[in-house]
């Protein structure tokens, strides 16, 4: 794979350095609340967790899985690994099935993507402590339950050849990652952007997973890439209270969904 074009990263990491103050993520909460971060606050947390993996050792090259329930700061978390350098892999939190089937997912995960290290919360510690154990080469782990209180990365460190390692499901076989390039995706954004057509007021909204390429890539992302608002649902929380959802009109945006 080639090296990025300085282009296509700032196309995707741009907004760390001018990020907006009047857009963000709204983010729902469980009580139907909705809970605002403007860009310029996600920046800055994105800049303090990527001071954090820098420090834990992660730079270009290496491979950083996230697993981490939506929330911001498993936004900041996601971008904060592209700041430090290295490629995502986000991966999906358990939902359904047993604990041994999550095991062998989140197992074949880490050992095909070979990650680096995995940044997850206290409460996911004990599944991925499971799913590494006696692993020859098993990822460091870092648990974030918060945003450090460190100062933030000043300067974005030069970016691996591969922006996303996208990890298949795993349903009929053992995981296998689809490495996406930094070109790859700035032209999917900017060919998204073109046909939705934002503009100011616009937002895009979504209750899709964040580890899925139309809730990472489809939504967030390109929200990001048109400097609108992001108005983001758990899948967990839609399936419990889907009556909660804002619909496109309240949001006064679009976006992609899925027929259930």
């Amino acid at each position: 794979m080639r090296e990025p074009a300085e282009a296509d990263v700032e196309c995707i990491r741009g907004w760390l350095t001018s990020p907006s103050d009047d857009t963000g993520v709204y983010l729902a909460a469980d009580d139907g609340s909705w809970e605002f971060l403007p860009y310029a606050t996600l920046a800055e947390q994105v800049r303090r967790v990527a001071r954090l993996l820098v420090e834990q050792g992660v730079g270009s090259g290496h491979t950083v899985c996230v697993l981490m329930p939506t929330s911001h700061l498993c936004l900041a978390t996601m971008f904060a690994v592209l700041a430090a350098g290295a490629t995502l892999t986000p991966i999906a939190p358990p939902l359904f099935g047993s604990h041994e089937q999550y095991r062998r997912h989140l197992r074949g995960v880490l050992e095909s993507s070979q990650a680096r290290a995995v940044v997850t919360s206290s409460g996911l510690v004990d599944a991925v402590t499971r799913a590494s154990a006696d692993m020859s080469q098993a990822p460091a782990m870092i648990v974030l339950d918060r945003v450090p209180a460190d100062p933030p990365l000043i300067e974005l460190a030069s970016p691996a050849t591969a922006v996303l390692l996208q990890m298949t499901s795993g349903s009929t076989h053992l995981p296998r990652g689809a490495s996406i390039s930094w070109r790859n995706l700035a032209t999917n954004l900017a060919a998204i952007d073109a046909a939705f057509e934002a503009t100011p007021g616009d937002a895009f909204a979504s209750w899709l997973p964040l580890y899925h390429d139309m809730g990472l890539i489809g939504m967030l992302l390109t929200a990001l890439y048109a400097s609108v608002d992001a108005v983001v649902m758990s899948p967990v929380l839609f399936l419990k209270r889907p009556t909660a959802r804002r619909t496109d009109r309240e949001a006064g945006g679009i976006g992609p969904t899925a027929d259930i």
